[in-house]
């Protein structure tokens, strides 16, 4: 992370096109923090020339009248889906779904709004934690395949959501099994049980995990992940699962309808399906 010095005569953040040579101007001192798009932090506003190429700067005093800073959360990407899959990103990396460094590398390569690159960098990127993945497996480095399995289950998710709308939008469930495929092989790995389970609905089954802290089998808390919108399982481990298990709890989450499995495998699409699915959970032994 690059840290600039600079003073200042302009009240706000004033967007950059391209990296330019940091112009030192009269007026109070300001600190930019972050380079490839992190954070933004001054004293006063900011200089007119900023020397890295992303973020996009504005002042806080602005909000929304220019793309790239607001508050504190500095924007990535101008286009809605793609900045809020890299905000989801850098949050799984705390539970080891993803990894900062590979996720700011691979959104470099990607430019805004552009849905091929978006599919084919996360794709190229996810191949790469595959392959490293398939080598510790072979020798017998458990540990460090099934974080790799994990990253590249994320990374596969996030090419597979933009694909609908490419060229091939068929690669919108291709990669979704390669995402899925790595998470299955991931779980197996993981030092505490993990076990499949089949929820009745209308007729057919959803698929979800169970998480267990141990392999005891007395009566325990446990708490029911449900996803939002077309998520994956898999975000379920970083926003709740893992908590649940660390604490002694178990954990389950599932495929409704419109997600993951019921979507792709089953053609199930959304519909208001939660009240049923959670009465069956808390039902069934």
């Amino acid at each position: 992370m690059a840290v600039v010095l600079a003073r200042c005569s302009a009240p706000k953040w004033v967007r950059s096109a391209a990296p330019t040579a940091l112009a030192a101007e009269s007026g109070s001192l300001c600190t930019a923090v972050g380079a490839g798009g992190l954070r933004a932090r001054s004293d006063c506003c900011t200089c007119n020339n900023t020397s890295v190429a992303r973020p996009t700067w504005t002042c806080a005093e602005c909000h929304g009248s220019h793309p790239g800073y607001y508050g504190v959360i500095q924007r990535f990407y101008d286009d809605e889906g793609m900045n809020f899959a890299v905000l989801l990103s850098l949050g799984f990396a705390y539970a080891n779904l993803t990894d900062v460094g590979e996720t700011l590398a691979t959104i470099e390569r990607i430019p805004d709004g552009h849905r091929e690159a978006w599919v084919r960098e996360w794709t190229t990127t996810a191949n790469h934690l595959a392959g490293l993945a398939n080598e510790s497996l072979k020798d017998g480095h458990n540990v460090s395949g099934s974080a790799r399995l994990l990253r590249a289950s994320t990374y596969y998710d996030h090419a597979s959501s933009m694909a609908p709308g490419t060229q091939d939008p068929s690669r919108f469930t291709s990669l979704w099994e390669k995402h899925r495929a790595c998470w299955d092989r991931a779980v197996e790995l993981f030092d505490t049980p993990v076990e499949r389970t089949e929820i009745p609905y209308e007729g057919t089954t959803l698929a979800g995990y169970f998480f267990k802290p141990d392999s005891g089998s007395g009566p325990r808390p446990t708490i029911i992940l449900n996803n939002g919108s077309d998520g994956p399982v898999s975000s379920q481990w970083s926003l709740g699962g893992r908590a649940a298990i660390a604490r002694g709890w178990n954990a389950i989450t599932f495929d409704g309808p419109g997600q993951g499995a019921a979507l792709h495998r089953q053609h199930l699409y959304f519909r208001h399906y939660e009240s049923h699915t959670r009465c069956r959970l808390l039902a069934d032994p």
